[in-house]
């Protein structure tokens, strides 16, 4: 009797714990997503900030060192083309990029992937050297760096696979459309040109040889390409410079 006349104090006691536990419990923040209003604000381009802002603002520095902001391709080509205001046409635009890019691996994979020129993949196949991605470029995310002297802002494309860094130049027999002036080597006091017999023009794939001066030819994966002389030129990335860098003057460019 005594066992069972304690059971309903201890099962009240239990209970009281339990609602005093859910009282007090605290539960995690949250918000909800309005998804129509998301998708409004996709569509609604923002405008594209003036080159002045850009050169305070795209670098930061912290203890000596120095950070590029990143700026997507389609920022930039809704601020020049009326195309890109549309967030779908904007997905088609990228859905065609990646097509083309997929394209251009499997052309390299059955034109000889293979030991037999396109047979099955063995296990042991199943690994790569580190080589250059020259001709895979992907020009989807820009960063903002000063070109010459006196720096001229470019925006230019971040590409991990590319082995040249090169801007659009004058003179320009074909040029794409972008949001800043296109480079002249002609303003710059620090660009000199690259000789035919320099070890650097050796090292560059597709290169060849005009009026003594080093060309260059870079095609990717997307259908996009540069043609033009390799230089070298001074780079500011915010407060720090960086002289002599080989770059691409592009006089002949599909973006």
């Amino acid at each position: 009797m005594l066992a069972s006349s304690a059971l309903p104090v201890v099962l009240v006691a239990m209970l009281h714990l339990t609602l005093s536990s859910v009282a007090t419990a605290s539960y995690p923040d949250f918000q909800l997503l309005n998804v129509k209003q998301t998708l409004i604000g996709t569509k609604i381009p923002r405008p594209l900030q003036t080159s002045e802002h850009h050169q305070v603002s795209d670098v930061s520095e912290t203890q000596g060192k120095w950070k590029l902001k990143l700026v997507h391709r389609d920022k930039l080509s809704s601020n020049t083309s009326a195309t890109f205001r549309d967030h779908s046409r904007r997905f088609h635009a990228r859905m065609q990029r990646d097509v083309k890019r997929v394209a251009s691996l499997l052309r390299r994979l059955s034109s000889g992937g293979g030991h037999d020129g396109g047979a099955a993949y063995e296990v042991n196949d199943f690994g790569s050297d580190v080589v250059s991605g020259m001709d895979q470029g992907s020009g989807e995310y820009f960063v903002r760096i000063g070109v010459g002297s006196p720096p001229k802002s470019q925006y230019m494309v971040i590409d991990s696979g590319s082995d040249i860094v090169w801007v659009q130049c004058q003179p320009c027999d074909q040029c794409y459309k972008q949001s800043d002036p296109v480079f002249d080597p002609a303003d710059s006091a620090s660009y000199a040109g690259i000789s035919c017999s320099s070890a650097v023009c050796d090292r560059i794939e597709n290169s060849g040889c005009n009026a003594g001066r080093c060309r260059y030819e870079v095609l990717y994966g997307d259908g996009s390409y540069t043609k033009g002389t390799l230089a070298l030129e001074t780079l500011t990335f915010g407060r720090t410079v960086v002289k002599n860098v080989a770059i691409g003057c592009g006089h002949i460019n599909r973006g």
